[in-house]
């Protein structure tokens, strides 16, 4: 095991595992279909239609997405550059 993978389950992985982020929640309605005598209940069904709901659901899904890769992954940069670099070579 090389020292990088030391530091990284030393001091990365606990930072990734008790990040505590607050997820907004889904609009969902109660929809369901009959398929072959079987009701199929699909609450999020609402997530289908890109009304003004589900539009501000998912920019605030977007938000917590951004807070997290740039507070919590703020080596996330420096990984994307990196591989770009080794994509170049391949």
């Amino acid at each position: 095991m090389n020292r990088y993978t030391i530091l990284f389950f030393l001091f990365v992985l606990p930072i990734i595992c008790n990040a505590q982020l607050k997820y907004p929640v889904a609009p969902s309605t109660i929809a369901s279909d009959t398929l072959f005598n079987t009701v199929i209940e699909d609450p999020l069904r609402t997530l289908e239609n890109p009304s003004d709901q589900v539009l501000l659901w998912l920019n605030e899904q977007l938000a917590v997405t951004d807070l997290y890769r740039n507070n919590e992954l703020r080596f996330y940069k420096d990984i994307c550059d990196k591989l770009r670099a080794c994509l170049k070579f391949c």
